[in-house]
Order: C-alpha cells, then sequence, then structure tokens
C-alpha cells in the first residue's frame, strides 16, 4: 500500500512539474505580447511629447522613468541615470546602452527597431524624428499584432502538451 502511494505521490509530482513547464510557457508568449504593447504605447508618448510639447529628451525619459509601464519604465530610468554622460558620449550610444541592459525580453528584429530609432533621436530635424518614430511604433505594432496572435493560437497546446508529456511519463515510470 505504502508503495502504491509513493508511485501516485511521484507521478503527480511529474504532472505538476511538466504542468508547470507548460504554464510557464504560456506565461512567457503573453509577457512578450504585454511588453511590445507597453514599447508601443510608450513610443506614442515620446512622439506626442517631442513634436506637440517639444519636451527635451532628458526630462521626457525622466518622467517615463516614474510614469511609463514595465519594462519601458526601467529602460526610461537607466537611460536617464546614464544621461550626466551626455555630451561625453553621444546619445544614441546611451540608448543602446540602455535597451542591451533593460532585459525587455524582446526578440533580435524588434531590438532592432529600438536601437535604430535611438540613432535617430536628438539628432535629426524634428519631422524626421516624428517620422522615424511613427515608423518605430507602427513596426512595433506590427510585432505587436504577431505576438497576440501567436499568444492566442498557441498558448492551449503548449499547457496541453506539457500535461500530456507529464501523463506518458508517469505511465512510462509505472
Amino acid at each position: 500500500m505504502l508503495t502504491f502511494t509513493v508511485k501516485l505521490i511521484g507521478a503527480m509530482c511529474v504532472i505538476a512539474s511538466c504542468a508547470a513547464v507548460g504554464l510557464s510557457s504560456v506565461f512567457k508568449l503573453r509577457r512578450h505580447a504585454k511588453t511590445l504593447a507597453v514599447v508601443r504605447r510608450s513610443l506614442g508618448t515620446i512622439r506626442a511629447e517631442l513634436t506637440t510639447r517639444l519636451t527635451p529628451l532628458p526630462e521626457l525619459f525622466a518622467r517615463l522613468a516614474t510614469d511609463a509601464d514595465e519594462p519601458f519604465r526601467t529602460f526610461a530610468a537607466t537611460l536617464t541615470r546614464s544621461m550626466n554622460r551626455l555630451g561625453e558620449v553621444r546619445f544614441s550610444e546611451l540608448w543602446v546602452e540602455a535597451v542591451d541592459a533593460s532585459n525587455l525580453g524582446l526578440l533580435p528584429d524588434e531590438l532592432a527597431v529600438l536601437r535604430d530609432l535611438g540613432r535617430v533621436l536628438g539628432r535629426y530635424e524634428l519631422d524626421e524624428q516624428r517620422a522615424y518614430l511613427q515608423y518605430a511604433e507602427e513596426r512595433i505594432s506590427e510585432f505587436t499584432l504577431r505576438a497576440e496572435h501567436r499568444r492566442d493560437a498557441d498558448s492551449k497546446p503548449r499547457a496541453a502538451v506539457a500535461v500530456a508529456c507529464g501523463v506518458i511519463l508517469t505511465l512510462i515510470m509505472l
């Protein structure tokens, strides 16, 4: 009787562990889509502040460091902390350092859009900055739609496969 109970508890642990791996994968898909949505909204805020209020970049990112949603808040805070080096280091370099240091959890193509944006901000005329900000927003919107579609299409299958793997492992071990 004790052997059966131990096996049953072990089987439940294996199934629960596999289900946890599946849920972790689902949460990662959700977090990615949410992060892209936050980045898109934050880029919209940057565009509006630069083009309508003509907010200076240091002031704008200091505000975003407190007002933006995570993980963009962390990015803005990292960039704001490095602004004291502005003058010895170009803004574009500070921007790329902040993108890399913030661990936004984005894919390489998504990060490339953000890195390229840093090469434009504060460097060109306002119209060119606005145009590239709009382009970056559109690209991030495309990435967001893809991530949301992937999240919606892949969440249930990932969870189901993980639980099924747990059940199969349990059957093999019993």
